[in-house]
């Protein structure tokens, strides 16, 4: 027979096997649910509102200056509310200060230009009139769109896409829409109403003639092998337009998309094409072997 020592020892460690593997389960849960909890943050729509997030991933953890605060599996998400409509969320990783804006809400427009504001955005889609410089004004931005703005809709929103998204946008390309894409419905449906690509020669500058186009793109093939060291800039000569504040960067429009390069002497890197709003992508490579 075992002494009572024995039956203690081997109690206890049952015990201890099954408090660890229970607090091992307890901390898988618990970070599948922040896992869970960090894609509903990252995946927002336009609109959204307090009690439409409390409702998905529940009451929020803690406060941050007075706003609502949820845990992520690194760091907190910080939402900002007025009247129960969402203004912002921000993740905030710890201990530094870095930040990511996941959701940002335009401030709200006046009843009367609100009422107008809707049919127009409405007739816009409807008559497919996204060419030439478009300009709707502040929108939502989310982490679900990347880099686009989003309008809100009677039954869903519009994301729309911009040649040039980036800070500091000027010259010809600065308004331009590369794709619209409407989401409808309780599931969001997606219907693409505007591709810039599939109306490209109307996107040509007007002071762009043949000649100058013509010589501009011989100059990129005759560098099938690369382009060379110095700046594209001086062998290109001014861009049609511009973005970008820390690195500037210049947009050319050729026949096939738009090339966009850095502006910076000496820079080899970071040439691109691309048909703003296609699906099917002809990269610069591909270009040049044509």
């Amino acid at each position: 027979m075992r002494t009572l020592s024995e039956v203690m020892r081997t109690f206890l460690l049952v015990a201890g096997v099954t408090l660890f593997l229970s607090a091992g389960l307890a901390a898988a849960e618990e970070g599948e649910a922040l896992a869970g909890r960090e894609a509903f943050f990252h995946a927002l729509v336009p609109g959204v509102t307090e009690e439409a997030i409390v409702a998905a991933v529940g009451k929020p953890d803690t406060e941050q200056d007075g706003k609502p605060a949820y845990r992520m599996p690194r760091g907190t998400v910080v939402v900002g509310v007025d009247l129960g409509r969402v203004t912002s969320c921000i993740h905030y990783l710890p201990g530094c200060c870095q930040s990511t804006a996941l959701y940002h809400a335009p401030p709200l427009l006046p009843p009367r230009d609100k009422d107008r504001a809707l049919p127009a955005i409405e007739e816009r889609i409807a008559t497919r009139a996204f060419a030439g410089a478009v300009d709707l004004g502040p929108g939502y931005t989310t982490s679900r769109h990347p880099g686009a703005r989003c309008y809100l809709l009677r039954d869903g929103y519009l994301a729309v896409e911009k040649v040039a998204p980036l800070f500091g946008a000027s010259g010809a390309f600065e308004h331009l829409i590369a794709r619209a894409t409407v989401f409808r419905g309780p599931s969001f449906d997606p219907e693409v109403v505007w591709r810039l690509a599939d109306h490209w020669p109307d996107a040509r500058p007007a002071a762009l003639g043949d000649a100058e186009l013509n010589w501009r793109e011989a100059v990129l093939r005759r560098h099938r092998a690369g382009i060379p060291d110095g700046s594209l800039r001086a062998m290109l000569g001014e861009p049609d337009g511009r973005m970008g504040s820390g690195v500037p960067y210049g947009l050319y429009y050729l026949r096939d998309g738009l090339l966009t390069v850095v502006l910076l002497d000496g820079w080899t890197g970071s040439v691109e094409l691309s048909q703003p709003g296609a699906e099917r992508q002809t990269t610069f490579e591909e270009w040049l072997e044509k």
